[in-house]
């Protein structure tokens, strides 16, 4: 499945992944976040190359292609840097396959060995509008080690 970020249906952690949820809540609340779509833990390839043209139609490019699993940034494990993600598509065409590294980069031995199973890990998708940013950086919300 494929809804818009600012869908209620995006803010659903077990269906779209935890960054998708935290920035549909994000523009809930009026926050400015770049528009864009989620994209299931569960959809097909088949649903992505049908979807993601209609979903992205009035998004003009370049897009950022962005991982949002149900494991990231949780409690236990943050999964920072373990993900792949793609800037500068620039074409909706090349947007189901920089999809799909996206969900290949969660199925790593890496990423295997950090989470400490062999199972993959479950991954949504965020295919974002790329904004020119003048500059960037993280804000944490809690101490990083001591919590």
């Amino acid at each position: 499945m494929i809804v818009g970020l600012a869908s209620a249906l995006a803010t659903d952690q077990a269906a779209f992944g935890n960054k998708a949820a935290n920035l549909a809540v994000a523009l809930q609340a009026g926050l400015p976040v770049p528009e864009g779509v989620a994209i299931s833990v569960t959809a097909t390839s088949g649903e992505i190359e049908r979807q993601v043209r209609t979903g992205l139609a009035r998004i003009s490019g370049p897009y950022a292609v962005r991982s949002s699993s149900t494991v990231e940034d949780s409690v236990d494990k943050s999964y920072a840097g373990m993900f792949v993600t793609i800037l500068g598509v620039t074409a909706i065409s090349e947007v189901p396959r920089s999809v799909q590294r996206v969900r290949d980069s969660a199925r790593t031995m890496l990423v295997k060995r950090y989470s400490g199973h062999e199972s993959d890990v479950p991954i949504g998708v965020i295919v974002q509008r790329q904004i020119a940013a003048q500059s960037a950086g993280v804000a944490f919300t809690r101490h990083p080690v001591t919590g």
